[in-house]
């Protein structure tokens, strides 16, 4: 199977936060704005949220067409270059359902993220996507800073 490579993103593009598990960003913000910190200042990249990536877990746990719906919008929207996983957590399962593998195919992006997000990873392999595991944005990103072969390594993958 030959996959779509997305296209690499460059300082000053935008990528959006989603979760499709957990609703750590929504319960832990100021974990989420370190990340927010380091991808525009170690990487010159802007961070949007999804409509609803902010959200509680409870919230994000009862409504899993709207965490699909996040992605949906992340693909469709031209200023988006790329989707961050906010973190992992578990029954991304149940948001499988409600993906649209066409909008997958149609906006092939920059997917990142690991643990249960490897759920959606296998929605882009199935739409014959590529994707990126790697780390998320409260569980990775957040620690550049200390860990330098973090930086060094979503340097090379993501924009170089």
């Amino acid at each position: 199977m030959n996959l779509v490579k997305p296209t690499r993103l460059r300082p000053g593009d935008t990528v959006a936060a989603i979760s499709l598990s957990s609703g750590a960003s929504g319960e832990f913000p100021q974990v989420y704005e370190v990340a927010r910190r380091v991808l525009r200042e170690r990487f010159g990249l802007r961070l949007t949220e999804t409509p609803n990536a902010l959200q509680s877990d409870a919230w994000l746990y009862a409504h899993p067409e709207a965490r699909a719906d996040d992605l949906h919008w992340a693909l469709q929207n031209p200023e988006v270059k790329g989707m961050f996983s906010t973190i992992g957590g578990y029954e991304s399962v149940r948001v499988r359902p409600s993906i649209d593998l066409d909008l997958i195919r149609a906006h092939p992006k920059v997917f990142l993220g690991y643990s249960d997000t490897t759920v959606t990873h296998l929605a882009f392999l199935e739409a014959g996507v590529g994707s990126f595991y790697g780390p998320s944005l409260m569980n990775g990103v957040v620690d550049v800073e200390g860990f330098p072969y973090t930086e060094t390594w979503l340097r090379g993958l993501l924009l170089n």
